[in-house]
């Protein structure tokens, strides 16, 4: 059957590296009762629902809350659709800033993994479990860095990067051999369940995991029954499963995802992606954003302040030419894939109209957000720490890290970047960034500052 021949050769492969390649396995952390059954999801299904299928068991060892005795589900849950297609299910996890995994496979080759998954930068912190529930080892990817935290009994993360083309010691040579196959068997396992193929809505609305979904079921081309849970309100999918595997999707824009570089100081370099993946670990936060714009025949600047919340990826923020003849403020509010605009907030009286209705609505929104052109688009040296560049930004004190490189614009355009970062010493959150793109004909700065980190009282309108 197809399930077994994949989950079986990731296990064979990572089962090979872990015993041959001179790791030496050792379980950290605190055990877990291996699971005995898998029992039956949580439900609460309409009268005229169609009736359930035999087999949807949900793994105890990968459930994320208790069942519930009787789920209240919410009123007015959106009408699912009847078919849908699996190879869809990737784009709508792409769209998240972060989740977490844990994929189980029970059958006749036992494999267990669960980490995280981050979006920008794209990263992925995977750990494989015993039966017992401990830790056999953890591997951690941050864009193009990559490393595995603890080797043996020390405590010193070893690098992965570039070992396949440079010359390293045996230790990490077979230390990255072997989180390569750890990451290669879940990459081959979890696809297995979004592929070019249709699944019928069977059952629904229920409780996952606290959460209202719709179920979905197919047959995968080996005959065996596999089902998808998808959350009534955004169509996310938190749970997989077939009669051996279990893949569970949660904490969805979860500040804690974030996946940190371990440092112990103030390093003197600072890659760029560490500093955009420490916003990952915000709940939220305001912003003010500056912008210089010069060429050859005209100049002209424009002020956007903002707030960002990670939980539903929501952000509102207004936008104001500091021209003479400015056009009225412009307020923007986006929430997930939806945005809305209103050319005219401050007369008190807002109207909020789809972001399509409006021309140049979507460059404007990009550059209005919160992360507006960051990540830059060419690959820069690490920047370099400034001695004696302190300063205090929003009350908060950091410390500036400067880089440069080329850069190519929309129009094929090559610009001189140079990027300063004022960053805090504890988790390098980038509190002041200034981005300044300089070509022959062109010059363009902007200037962004954060406050109000994680801040109760960050909020944004609800749309009706």
């Amino acid at each position: 059957m197809r399930n077994k021949w994949i989950c079986g050769m990731a296990i064979l492969v990572l089962s090979l590296l872990l015993a041959g390649c001179g790791i030496k396995v050792v379980v950290v952390g605190t055990p877990t009762p291996k699971p005995t059954a898998l029992p039956t999801a949580t439900r609460t299904l309409p009268p005229t629902a169609t009736p359930e299928p035999t087999s949807t068991s949900v793994p105890t060892s990968v459930a994320t809350s208790a069942p519930q005795a009787s789920p209240e589900l919410p009123a007015n849950l959106p009408t699912p659709a009847p078919k849908i297609n699996l190879k869809d299910l990737q784009g709508r996890l792409d769209s998240q800033v972060s989740y977490s995994f844990d994929l189980l496979n029970q059958g006749e080759e036992y494999f267990h993994a669960q980490g995280e998954r981050v979006q920008d930068p794209s990263s992925m912190r995977i750990q494989s479990l015993s039966e017992a529930g401990g830790v056999l080892f953890e591997y951690v990817i941050i864009g193009s860095r990559q490393w595995v935290p603890t080797v043996r009994f020390g405590d010193t993360p070893v690098s992965c990067e570039g070992w396949k083309t440079q010359s390293v010691d045996p230790l990490t040579e077979a230390t990255c051999k072997t989180a390569d196959a750890l990451a290669a068997a879940y990459m081959v396992v979890y696809p297995y369940f979004m592929y070019d193929h249709e699944a019928e809505l069977t059952s629904g609305p229920m409780m996952v995991d606290g959460v209202p979904c719709y179920e979905y079921a197919w047959h995968d081309n080996g005959g065996i029954l596999c089902h998808v849970y998808l959350t009534a309100e955004t169509g996310v999918p938190v749970l997989f499963q077939n009669p051996s595997m279990a893949y569970r999707l949660s904490r969805f824009n979860d500040p804690a995802n974030a996946i940190l570089f371990p440092v112990s100081e103030m390093p003197t370099k600072l890659q760029l992606n560490e500093a955009r993946m420490a916003l990952n670990g915000l709940a939220s936060f305001r912003y003010v954003t500056d912008v210089e714009m010069s060429d050859k025949d005209s100049s002209g600047t424009y002020h956007v302040e903002g707030v960002y919340l990670q939980a539903n990826q929501a952000w509102q923020a207004t936008w104001k030419w500091n021209t003479a003849d400015a056009e009225p403020v412009v307020e923007f509010l986006s929430i997930g894939s939806e945005a809305w605009m209103d050319w005219t907030p401050t007369d008190g009286v807002k109207t909020w109209l789809p972001s399509v209705f409006f021309a140049d609505a979507e460059s404007m929104l990009k550059d209005a957000g919160p992360f507006a052109k960051w990540p830059v688009r060419s690959p820069l040296s690490p920047a370099t720490l400034q001695p004696g560049s302190a300063r205090t930004v929003a009350g908060m004190k950091c410390q500036e890290y400067t880089s440069s490189g080329k850069v190519q614009g929309d129009q094929g355009t090559t610009f001189d970047l140079q990027v300063n970062l004022c960053v805090t010493a504890d988790k390098a959150i980038p509190l002041r960034l200034v981005f300044s793109f300089v070509s022959d004909d062109v010059h363009f700065t902007i200037t962004r500052e954060l406050s109000h980190l994680d801040d109760p009282a960050n909020v944004v309108e609800k749309m009706e």
